[in-house]
């Protein structure tokens, strides 16, 4: 009675395979998107495992196989064979790839577009959400690169030709205008 009151947006959320998430400062970046990280309202670990059923066709086979054996003719009974050795070969190939393990990382924004960030790795998932997490949750700048094809969290940062700068590299401690003389 109470979700009466709330509209009802019956969009789907939309999976998204990548292979880079890049965190510059408070934004977040991945593929063709760019999200402030302060607009996204939620980060949610959506388990996505499917599990296909057996096809019809192979209880079918099976079917036709084993009339075949009961028939005398020896021709339709080596048939019935065939049939029924082809038949284990697709159920052993169904058995070894009917779990499809896939889990993602819910993202909602302040406009209630939401995203799915999908790969096959739970732990990192997890972990992807953690290091959003902390990021979402400090004033610090971050720089990251968190790559779903290695699994791997890049923190540095690359300099490349500073022409007309001040590059200070190296350990400061203080402020650094009054540590030069």
């Amino acid at each position: 009675m109470v979700n009466d009151f709330f509209p009802k947006d019956g969009k789907e959320p939309v999976r998204v395979k990548t292979s880079l998430i890049k965190v510059r400062g408070k934004t977040l970046i991945y593929a063709d998107s760019v999200y402030q990280i302060h607009n996204i309202t939620s980060l949610s670990f959506v388990d996505l495992t499917t599990e296909k059923k057996i096809p019809r066709y192979y209880l079918i086979l099976l079917f036709i196989g084993i009339v075949l054996l009961l028939v005398p003719d020896t021709t339709a009974r080596i048939l019935g064979l065939l049939i029924l050795g082809v038949d284990i070969w697709l159920f052993v190939q169904h058995q070894r790839n009917k779990i499809s393990e896939r889990y993602g990382m819910l993202m909602a924004v302040n406009s209630g577009e939401q995203r799915i960030l999908v790969s096959s790795d739970k732990k990192w998932i997890i972990e992807v959400i953690v290091e959003l997490y902390k990021v979402m949750n400090t004033e610090e700048l971050k720089s990251l690169n968190l790559n779903f094809d290695n699994h791997s969290i890049d923190r540095s940062i690359n300099v490349e030709n500073s022409t007309g700068s001040n590059f200070v590299s190296g350990e400061v401690g203080g402020d650094v205008v009054s540590s030069i003389d």
